[in-house]
């Protein structure tokens, strides 16, 4: 997007500044570093559209604690918990305690008893990969694909979208 890697965590930062008020509909002029935005309004706001961020780096869940949710990487569990843990505390020390939602990255490897390893840690919106996983052939036809697709997700018990 032309945003040069060192400077995409300040665009970042001003736009979770200025896109929820945008969303809610409030009048919003914004003259930062990275976004010279003027007064602009958004009628009618449309409805609710949670903001999810990623990544592991602390300024990351830094962002996330600010945002709607965290899209977890794909790491093993153990991580996984210790970096939930470490989001819930930047929640807190940002005074946020609304719902929130923490989505998790299977990794590659994940299978029946995977899925309840985490669901049992309390993470229940899970995603995987099945093409990168090889669960699914990435070569296979329109109706192949959606077959082996619906399988996996019965297989894994989780729902199919």
């Amino acid at each position: 997007m032309g945003v040069p890697f060192e400077r995409r965590g300040t665009y970042l930062d001003e736009m979770l500044d200025v896109l929820p008020r945008l969303l809610r509909g409030e009048l919003v002029e914004h003259h930062g570093a990275a976004y010279d935005i003027p007064e602009v309004e958004l009628t009618p706001a449309p409805p609710r559209i949670p903001i999810l961020v990623g990544g592991h780096a602390p300024p990351a869940l830094r962002r996330a604690a600010r945002a709607d949710g965290w899209f977890a990487p794909p790491v093993p569990l153990d991580a996984t918990i210790a970096l939930n843990e470490a989001l819930a505390h930047a929640r807190r020390a940002a005074g946020r305690d609304e719902p929130f939602t923490v989505i998790v990255r299977l990794p590659a490897e994940a299978d029946m008893a995977c899925v309840e390893r985490y669901r049992s840690e309390g993470f229940d919106d899970l995603a995987i990969s099945p093409f990168r996983s090889g669960l699914v052939d990435p070569a296979g036809s329109e109706p192949e694909t959606r077959h082996a697709l619906a399988e996996l997700a019965t297989r894994l018990g989780i729902e199919s979208r």
